[in-house]
């Protein structure tokens, strides 16, 4: 008997990780243009938040750029480090900076959509599916419990743990919206 139990736990528990796998590929997929209102939770796939990484780094590595050139062009550090040293608050500091347009396009990301849209979508694409993947695994882990016949302790705590999962993916996707 405990030996068509175990076979028939194994059977569902590779039903359960195959249906898993299947919903977690179609999350991976690409999804469509955000729409410009809330957030749903099917907008949300790996790929496209790995994509939205590597952007914000770019991002960020432009932010250092436009830092570098500030700097070949004024003497920032020099004062910023002079002013810090001598605990004077950094204020009437002015600069009149020459900066050609063919250099702010080296520098990139400078544009008005990248600044003031891009990023906020990259950041809530990011989020949303961190929190959805969480949701994911949180679930799995109580299932797997459930088929275990693990702890009545073990399992509670894990369906607590899926539950407030839930709860903050909600959270975010009734608080988030897509920045137009």
């Amino acid at each position: 008997m405990k030996k068509i139990i175990m076979t028939l736990s194994v059977f569902i528990l590779v039903v359960v990780f195959s249906l898993a796998y299947g919903q977690s590929a179609k999350q991976n997929q690409r999804t469509t243009v955000p729409d410009q209102h809330g957030v749903k939770e099917n907008q949300l796939s790996f790929l496209d938040a790995k994509e939205a990484l590597t952007l914000i780094f770019d991002a960020l590595k432009s932010f250092r750029g436009l830092t570098n050139l500030i700097e070949s062009k004024t003497k920032f550090s020099t004062d910023y480090n002079r002013l810090i040293q001598q605990k004077q608050p950094i204020t009437g500091v002015k600069y009149s900076l020459n900066i050609t347009l063919d250099e702010l396009n080296k520098v990139g990301n400078v544009e008005w959509e990248i600044q003031n849209i891009g990023f906020d979508n990259r950041i809530t694409l990011i989020g949303g599916t961190l929190l959805s993947q969480q949701t994911k695994i949180k679930e799995l882990e109580y299932e797997v419990l459930k088929l275990r016949m693990s702890s009545q302790k073990e399992i509670e705590k894990a369906k607590r743990d899926f539950a407030e999962s839930k709860k903050q993916l909600n959270h975010f996707l009734q608080t988030r919206s897509w920045t137009d």
